[in-house]
């Protein structure tokens, strides 16, 4: 099996199970790095938090979300 004859797609359900949590922010961009909500809370109030391979978790991602919904008037 080769990734060129995998015909598949594996996706992992949304949820608060999920490794990015509820939300993902994906932005072009030529790195590949987007933001993320997680389950794993605890890395928060880890002191060093360099545990990503590329991506950012937000501790607070819906008040992340709100901010350009409430600069475009989409959200009071």
């Amino acid at each position: 099996m080769s990734a060129k004859r995998f015909v598949y797609h594996i996706r992992q359900s949304a949820g608060c199970d999920n490794a990015l949590g509820n939300v993902v922010f994906r932005f072009a961009n030529p790195y590949a790095v987007y933001l993320h909500d997680t389950p794993a809370r605890e890395a928060f109030r880890a002191p060093q938090r360099a545990f990503s391979h590329g991506c950012i978790r937000l501790e607070h991602p819906m008040q992340f979300a709100a901010y350009p919904l409430r600069r475009e008037g989409r959200l009071a």
